[in-house]
């Protein structure tokens, strides 16, 4: 038989097993990719076709690594190596997994093997890269010299630091204070790391709202570790053993065995090792997993919830709920005086000296927040299941510390007292008392919260400034006490400016490095303090700008001398640098005086979208300064939920949104804020919730959808090129005008006539977007001119199509009351005709189904939206209506056309194009059409049409489309999982409005922090958001609507604050179901019976709107497919 291979599978069966393995992959189905794949080896084998059988073997050694069988996959990786000794795939992947064993060395050669075997590309540079990366590895793991001095400077965004495990000069014995603990085995200065450790397993998870913090989620999280635990243990018996030395808190003193830190050291270069296991495997000591000693550990040696493991969660204003186990770090006891800090990059714990120890000194780092009374971190240590006995907390619980005098300071911090004079009452107390140096530093510590409101509010510190000691000096005296911490450094540094003299600048600078390391452990190029250089220009600035004054009386400018403009020269570059410096923390764009960030947006303003991308995935909040304004834009779910539900009020659409989008919108539900906006939101919301309605539309949707399938198919019969971006416009406006006007307008007919109020409405909503950026489009809208005068032209032409629209509405109202007769409303099918006569021979039902012919009564002429809205203004004579004005009408009729026409339409576009370019989606799409035509067939009793791609089958193939369409309908759409996928996927990196501005109406705080002041802008950006992968993961660029199909088959929805196509919050789109409705209704009878092709040489580039629509339409060529 053709195409069999010898003792394999068919070509056929070969080709299906791959395709299987790809669709694995995308699910991230480890098991059985690796299960496909060994039957793709078995097959290559038997046919002795060693390029498939060395490719199948790589595979199924990344997916073992996957699943955490190192062993396997090596031993997968040498026996591809065996058949093909150059094989860059076996290479790659043999050098991951030796990378990640900790074999550096080893993994550098496998790297360096297929960059020479790769033959150039990429490929070979990314090899040479990961060769140059397992070099740092190496150097790291032996000396654990970790700069993460970009990390931290770049606010701790983008790439994660690569880290190798390190084990330094410290060593496990038992503590004076019981117990086990780490102690230095030599001198360790500042700064120095002590060890990196990776985790055994890590369980994460964030619980939305705070007062959930306590509930079953957390168990989930918890679950889900413990189960990674056991597998690893399962896994590596070297694992175990190092879980295995942890105590479970059940064991007396002389019990506890101190482990031989040779167990915590990897031996990368040990040859013995070659297929990735450990001593122990060797030894076969271990046959099983002690399961109930090992949950005994965890239970006791858990990091969970501390402030350092916030670090690895992220810190969003959300209850991070995690859990992680890392082995050595584990017998590091607390103290609430640490002389070292844990950062966590990842699943990686660095632990460094946070001041200098000794040789045999014990190393200590806190469990919790230590800037915290003695009360509090009691009750800390109690929950973890000790009681700190460092000096710090035994000089706090001395009897004379608990005189009154503190006792009232520390109940005047918990009740909310003034901070003024409670830090004034402890200062004075520590005079009194005699406390000074380093226990001074310790109560300070425990006060600490107060010190920084106090700090934080220039009233506070007008007003107690002269009593209390300065923010740099409790900063620094803190820092000896706790070691490093950020609010301490941040103190530290705007503490700085309160130094005077250029020597005490030069003392501070010294003291910020020290506690930034202290912090962040030994940076090689530290730069935080470098700003503080501009302050030394201070005393000269005010020498210059004193000289400058003009005498009394006197002219300026005609007296100034040379070095008079010298001095104004200076003054004016002064207040430019005073400026950058004022703007450097500023994430976005360069901001200068005046014109702010104008010329780089005008610069980049057809890319737009594109250029707030490059910004938002380096910073998730992005401030750009506009000569009038600012626009502070958010693409973290987080700040989203603040600025759309938590804070919805005090972000409107607000006077800025409204003056530049007015002449369009006018008042209506997109543009309208407070009672009018709610008012419009409830009428509007009946509608869309009405049954009645929702059958309506499901029946004109498909109508305007036969009608376009129509089009294309005497376009696929002809040759023709059509622009489908162009006829999806039609669709729609021809739908919404129907299913919420009551009006047939007849742009979608075979002769497709010209659509003045198209054009001059697309036009409108161009010139009114670019308002946002251009500074003189009121000057231009009062002389007339420019773009302002040809918006007012179709302002005109849009005008005279909505007052058409509301009259026509109105006569049909007051001529069904007049004559108290049915009106007969035809819902038109005069182009599909012939077809559905030919249907009726299979006893379809076609006209049942369909409903050609509807009565509407007297009540009924009043379901379209429209009428509800003009019935709403007849009731409301006396004002309350707010609709009884064609004006308010007419705000209507546009808000609802641009909802109902261009979002849907240019989705549909998007989709076409991104189908089109994914011919993988394209098939699945179309095989699930077809299994579901067949389904609901069967399910109906109906027997298909039989038809053919060829022009001469015209009748039955327009037959076959129109049965297929009256299977789809409300109910049976849903069924269409991968459908929905695709488009819910479009949406994510297409959203039809890139951007939505809101007003401010009071200065406000977002959840990362970002100060947004009054009368400024919010703009959340679904563009970006869709694009970041802090929100979507590595693959957020792919277009992959796998993502959005769970284990089960089922669709996965997101949070409506990171999938924010329909928006979110009070303001959450009415017709998101209306919108999927009509554009699944569309897609499933175009890709089930069409394929496209695009035009070559077309540019498909979006245009900058209001709404993501193509600049240069969708040109492609129809065919079609059956």
């Amino acid at each position: 038989m053709a195409g069999v291979r010898d003792g394999g599978l068919d070509d056929e069966t070969l080709q299906q097993l791959r395709s299987r393995a790809t669709q694995l992959l995308l699910k991230e189905s480890w098991g059985e990719y690796a299960a496909v794949c060994s039957r793709i080896i078995d097959a290559a084998a038997a046919s002795d076709d060693r390029r498939v059988l060395c490719a199948a073997l790589a595979h199924r050694a990344d997916a073992r690594a996957r699943l955490g069988d190192a062993a396997a996959g090596l031993a997968d990786c040498d026996a591809a190596l065996a058949a093909e000794p150059a094989h860059p795939g076996a290479l790659l992947s043999k050098g991951a997994l030796l990378r990640g064993l900790g074999r550096y060395a080893a993994a550098a050669d496998c790297f360096r093997a297929a960059a020479l075997g790769g033959g150039g590309g990429a490929a070979a540079d990314e090899a040479r890269d990961l060769v140059e990366q397992c070099r740092r590895l190496e150097a790291q793991a032996r000396s654990g010299a970790v700069d993460l001095s970009e990390w931290v400077l770049a606010g701790f965004a983008g790439k994660l630091p690569d880290l190798a495990e390190y084990v330094g000069p410290v060593e496990v014995r038992r503590s004076a204070h019981g117990g086990r603990g780490v102690f230095a085995a030599k001198n360790v200065e500042a700064g120095a790391t002590l060890m990196i450790a990776k985790a055994v397993a890590i369980g994460r998870g964030v619980i939305p709202d705070p007062d959930a913090a306590d509930s079953g989620e957390k168990m989930v999280v918890w679950k889900d570790f413990v189960g990674k635990v056991l597998d690893a243990a399962e896994k590596c018996p070297r694992t175990a053993d190092l879980i295995y030395t942890l105590s479970t808190g059940e064991e007396r003193q002389d019990e506890l065995v101190v482990p031989d830190m040779a167990m915590f050291r990897k031996e990368p270069d040990d040859a013995s090792l070659s297929d990735g296991t450990s001593m122990t495997r060797k030894a076969g000591t271990r046959e099983s997993v002690h399961v109930d000693r090992i949950l005994k550990v965890l239970d006791v040696n858990c990091l969970t919830e501390d402030a350092p493991a916030a670090d690895v969660l992220g810190n969003n204003g959300v209850v991070n709920c995690g859990v992680g186990l890392w082995v050595l770090p584990s017998f590091i006891n607390h103290s609430c005086h640490p002389n070292a800090r844990r950062t966590h990059i990842g699943d990686h714990a660095i632990v460094h000296a946070s001041r200098d120890i000794k040789a045999g000194e014990e190393i200590t780092f806190p469990y919790f927040d230590v800037l915290v009374p003695l009360s509090k971190r009691r009750e800390a240590s109690r929950a973890w299941g000790f009681e700190c006995k460092c000096d710090r907390c035994r000089f706090e619980s001395e009897d004379f510390i608990h005189k009154q005098e503190f006792l009232k300071s520390e109940r005047d911090l918990f009740n909310g007292g003034d901070v003024g004079a409670l830090v004034v009452r402890l200062e004075e107390n520590m005079r009194k008392s005699m406390v000074k140096d380093r226990r001074k530093a310790f109560l300070r510590a425990s006060f600490w919260s107060a010190y920084s409101v106090l700090y934080d509010s220039d009233k506070l510190v007008r007003k107690w400034g002269r009593r209390v000691p300065s923010e740099a000096l409790v900063a620094e005296s803190i820092a000896d006490a706790v070691g490093g911490n950020e609010s301490v450094l941040r103190a530290m540094l705007r503490g700085s400016r309160d130094s005077n003299s250029y020597g005490n600048r030069l003392e501070v600078e010294n003291k910020v490095v020290k506690i930034g390391r202290a912090t962040y452990g030994k940076l090689s190029n530290f730069q935080i303090p470098k700003g503080l250089c501009f302050q030394r220009l201070n005393p000269f600035i005010k020498s210059v700008m004193e000289e400058a004054q003009p005498m009394p009386g006197t002219p300026f400018f005609p007296l100034l001398g040379f070095h008079k403009y010298i001095a104004i020269f200076l003054v004016v570059v002064s207040w430019i640098l005073v400026h950058q410096w004022t703007m450097r923390k500023q994430k976005g764009p360069r901001s200068w005086p005046v014109i702010g960030a104008t010329v780089e947006q005008l610069r980049n303003y057809h890319r737009m979208h594109d250029w707030l991308v490059k910004y938002l995935a380096e910073h998730r909040t992005v401030t750009v300064d506009m000569p009038f304004t600012s626009y502070t834009y958010i693409a973290d779910p987080v700040n989203v939920e603040h600025v759309l539900k938590t804070n919805f009020t005090n972000y409107p659409k607000g006077d800025v949104y409204r003056s530049y989008m007015d002449v369009l919108l006018g008042d209506g539900i997109f543009n309208a804020d407070g009672e009018l906006w709610r008012k419009q939101r409830k009428t509007a919301s009946f509608e869309f919730a009405s049954k009645n309605l929702r059958d309506f539309s499901a029946i004109v949707f498909r109508e305007y959808s036969l009608k376009l399938s129509s089009i294309l198919s005497q376009a696929s019969k002809e040759g023709k090129v059509v622009d489908m971006q162009e006829l999806y416009m039609r669709m729609t406006l021809d739908s919404i005008c129907k299913v919420g006007f009551g009006v047939e307008i007849g742009t979608l007919s075979p002769d497709l006539p010209e659509n003045s109020f198209a054009q001059a409405f697309d036009a409108a909503n161009i010139i009114v977007t670019l308002r946002f950026i251009d500074p003189l489009w009121r000057l231009k809208r009062f002389f007339h001119v420019g773009s302002e005068a040809l918006l007012e032209q179709s302002i005109k032409l849009v005008d005279e199509f909505t007052y058409s629209v509301i009259r026509r509405r109105k006569a049909e109202i007051v001529e069904a009351r007049a004559s108290g007769k049915q009106e007969k409303v035809t819902v038109s099918f005069s182009s599909l005709l012939p077809h559905l006569c030919s249907l009726l021979r299979w006893r379809m039902g076609l006209t049942r189904r369909v409903m050609c012919n509807m009565t509407r009564t007297n009540e009924q002429i009043k379901h379209d939206i429209l009428s509800r809205f003009i019935e709403l203004g007849e009731a409301g004579d006396d004002g309350s209506g707010g609709f009884g004005d064609d004006k308010s009408l007419r705000d209507v009729v546009l808000n609802f056309v641009i909802a109902g026409r261009d979002t849907t339409a240019t989705t549909l576009s998007w989709f076409t194009y991104m189908a089109m370019s994914h011919p993988d989606v394209a098939d699945k799409l179309r095989r699930e059409l077809c299994a579901f035509e067949a389904e609901r067939a069967r399910e109906e009793g109906v027997a298909l049409v039989p038809c053919g791609p060829d022009a001469a089958d015209e009748t039955s193939f327009a037959a076959r489309v129109a049965q297929f369409a009256s299977l789809l309908n409300y109910d049976s759409l849903g069924k269409l999982v991968y459908l929905h996928a695709c488009v819910t996927e479009t949406l994510r990196l297409y959203p039809a409005v890139p951007q939505d501005p809101k007003g401010i109406l009071e200065d406000d705080v977002l959840p990362d922090g970002t100060k947004v002041r009054a009368g400024g802008m919010v703009t959340y950006v679904p563009y970006s958001m869709g694009r970041m992968e802090y929100n979507w993961g590595p693959d957020a660029a792919a277009f992959r609507p796998e993502r959005w199909i769970n284990e089960d088959g089922a669709f996965r929805n997101a949070s409506p604050f990171k999938f924010t196509a329909f928006q979110a919050g009070p303001r959450i789109c009415l017709g998101k179901d209306s919108a999927y409705l009509q554009m699944k209704m569309a897609l499933a009878i175009l890709c089930r019976f069409y394929r496209f092709q695009l035009l070559e040489g077309h540019p498909v580039q979006y245009r900058m709107m209001t709404i993501l629509s193509m600049a240069h339409g969708l040109k492609l060529r129809v065919s079609r497919a059956v």
